[in-house]
Parts: structure tokens; sequence; C-alpha cells
């Protein structure tokens, strides 16, 4: 599946950018903490796949990916659906959006992290700098949870990356280091955090220094030799857009599928149980990073975004929501187009997944991952790929 190759070099790239950015003196390394204006983890379009056991990392990537079984839906049973909780959206003929080329060479910017180099500017920051910053964000003038950094590093921050809220970013352009600044900004009514959706803040921004980047070129020589070896700057190119038009594509069918299906009334228990595991996810995490730290959970939580544990429930109840009907919705289209997921189709597309996540066989690949999960994300690939062949694309490359 060609799909999953172009994921597996850009995941490649992207763990030897990590590696690299090690070697870079003055490579910005800091996370900003202001909360984003996004809820704290990204709804997947597709299902992860979660081991049961964490795997060793694979140590080389394999260079050639099976062939991709050509899947033709049988057609659609002819009788009267029988009554059900859900009200499926129309799926044929969606309108979708190809990835553009601004957002390719974004998305290769970002993969060329670990091989930038920065110089310091003494001169007002433009978009695309990293500005090192210390700020404190007031509401009401009191200091608010997770909108402070007073730390001798500072937070680097690139310009027009979207890291920060809205007009955050923008209020820094024309800044010079030593500069300190007042910004007047409002978090959006749909902000996770209740304590702060909708509310009118100030931000007083110090600019410490300000850095440029500059981008190695993207040569034959380079991609080979530091990317992908044996790939040409072109090749890599058409590999990144691939892997972004399958992003791009399949958020913006799940996107217009969720909106235009109605859930009647969600099973309960599989809704406790997804939100019992985002809920036990978070917690996890807060605890490990709390006892790191030397604070507590409930502080922890509160720098994620979270103004308290309840805040938490709510949003895991929301994102149960999500996940579920999500896969009813895939489901249905499935049952509407007889998809199948017949055990040839399995064992080709189960190898692909197992060799992109580093497993010689899919044998050994379902020891560490249930056979259950494996084929839900195969069967939604699929089902993507059928609304996809459907749809009419704008932009199409």
């Amino acid at each position: 599946m060609k799909k999953r190759m172009t994921a597996m070099v850009i995941a490649a790239v992207l763990m030897l950018s990590a590696c690299q950015n090690g070697e870079q003196a003055q490579t910005p390394t800091n996370t900003p903490t202001v909360t984003p204006t996004s809820e704290p983890t990204q709804v997947p379009a597709t299902p992860t796949l979660e081991p049961t056991e964490v795997p060793a990392a694979p140590t080389t990537a394999p260079t050639k990916a099976p062939a991709t079984p050509t899947v033709v839906p049988t057609v659609g049973p002819t009788e009267a659906p029988e009554e059900t909780n859900l009200v499926l959206g129309e799926y044929i003929g969606m309108t979708l959006y190809d990835a553009t080329q601004a957002e390719v060479d974004a998305k290769i910017k970002e993969l060329l992290a670990g091989f930038v180099e920065y110089a310091e500017e003494d001169r007002p920051a433009e978009n695309g700098d990293i500005a090192n910053i210390n700020y404190v964000g007031k509401l009401d003038g009191v200091a608010f949870a997770g909108g402070t950094d007073d730390s001798e590093e500072g937070t680097d921050l690139e310009l027009g990356s979207g890291s920060f809220i809205d007009g955050f970013e923008e209020g820094l352009i024309g800044a010079v280091a030593g500069e300190v600044r007042d910004l007047e900004l409002t978090f959006p009514e749909t902000y996770h955090n209740a304590e702060l959706a909708g509310k009118t803040v100030i931000f007083t921004v110090t600019v410490n220094h300000i850095l440029s980047p500059s981008y190695p070129e993207v040569t034959d020589a380079f991609v080979s030799e530091n990317l992908a070896e044996g790939m040409t700057a072109v090749q890599f190119r058409q590999t990144v857009y691939e892997e972004l038009r399958w992003e791009r594509l399949t958020a913006q069918v799940t996107e217009q599928l969720l909106a235009a299906s109605v859930i009647k009334e969600y099973p309960e228990e599989q809704l406790l149980a997804e939100a019992e595991s985002v809920i036990n996810m978070y917690m996890m995490y807060a605890q490990y990073y709390a006892a790191m730290y030397g604070v507590d959970a409930g502080t922890m939580l509160q720098s994620m975004g979270f103004a308290s544990e309840e805040a938490l429930v709510t949003y895991a109840y929301a994102y149960a929501e999500y996940m579920v009907k999500t896969t009813m919705v895939m489901n249905e289209v499935a049952k509407q187009a007889g998809i199948v997921l017949t055990e040839e189709i399995y064992a080709e597309r189960a190898l692909e997944y197992a060799i992109s996540y580093g497993y010689a066989d899919v044998t050994s690949f379902e020891v560490d991952y249930e056979v259950s999960e494996i084929e839900e994300a195969i069967l939604f690939d699929i089902v993507f790929e059928y609304i996809i062949s459907k749809a009419i694309i704008i932009g199409e490359n």
C-alpha cells in the first residue's frame, strides 16, 4: 500500500531529524507551555493501533511494501435496511480538496528540522523566525495555570507556526531582542478549558533573542545521504505529497461524514470504555510527569490544559463520542457499500502494516497488536479509499 510506505519513509525522516537536533548547538528545543487552541490530543481520522506490549523499535526500514490488493465492493443490500441508531450521511460524490504545494513545502521544512542551522539576528522579528521568549499570562490581573514561562532557558517559538493562540505570534512580529510586549488576546469560545474559553487575557512577553533558520538545499545527493538512501529529490517530494494527500482527504471525509450523520442513541458500554481509556491515559501521563517534576498530578493536569479532573472527564466523554460515532459510521458505510474484509485482503494488508511497524511477518505483529484493532484499521482504510474514489477532488495534482 503506497500510503503506508510513504508514512514509513516520513516517520524515518522525523526520527532522523530528532537525532540530528541534538547535534545543532543553536537549534531550538523547548516546547511551548501556553495552552493551545486545539484540544490536547488531536482526534485521529483513522484508528491508532495500540500494542498490547510495546514492541522494540525496528533497526532498519523496509525498502518496498507488498502490492496493494484491488478491493471491489460487492453490490449493497437490496432489502430495506433494518432499524438502526445511526442515520448515515451521504458519502458518494463528496467534494474534497487536495494537499497544496504550500502544504508540501511546509511539511518538507518540518522534516528538515534536524538539519537547520540558526543564526542570531539583530533585527525585528519576521514571520518564520524563532523567537526565544518568557511570558506571563493573566486573567483579570491574576496569572493562570499553564500560561507562564519564567524559566532561564525560555521558550523557542516559531512565528507563524500556529502553536499559540490566535494573535500571540502575530503580536511578536517586529519585536526586537530585549523588548517586552503586552498582548491582549481572547481565547476561542470552544476552548477546552472552560475557565479560559471566550475570556480576554493579557500576555506579557519578553523577547530574549531572535533566530533565523537556514534550510539545506534538497538535492538528490542530500536526500539519498540524509533522508532515504537511493531516493531522488523529486521522489522524496512526491512521497511527502502522497502522505499529505492521504491525511488531508481522509480528514475531510471524516469531518463531512460525521457532520452529516446522526447517532440517535450511543451504546453506553462502548462509550464508557472509550472514555475510561482516555481518562486513564491522561492520568497516567499526569502522574508520571508529576513525579518527575516534583508536583502533584492536579498541577500537571492544569499544565496539560485541564482545569480539574472534572474537565478531563468532560473532554474524555466528548472524545469518546467522536470515536464511537466514527466507528459506527465507517462500519455502516462498509455495510451499505458491500465492503467485506476477506481473509486474503486481511493477510496482504496486515503484512503491509507489520512491515511499516518494523515486523517481519503478520504472526509476530499480532503478538503485540490486537487482531480486532488491525482488522478495524484495515477496514477503515478500504472505506476511505472507496469514498475517495467516488469523490470530486479539487486541485488534484
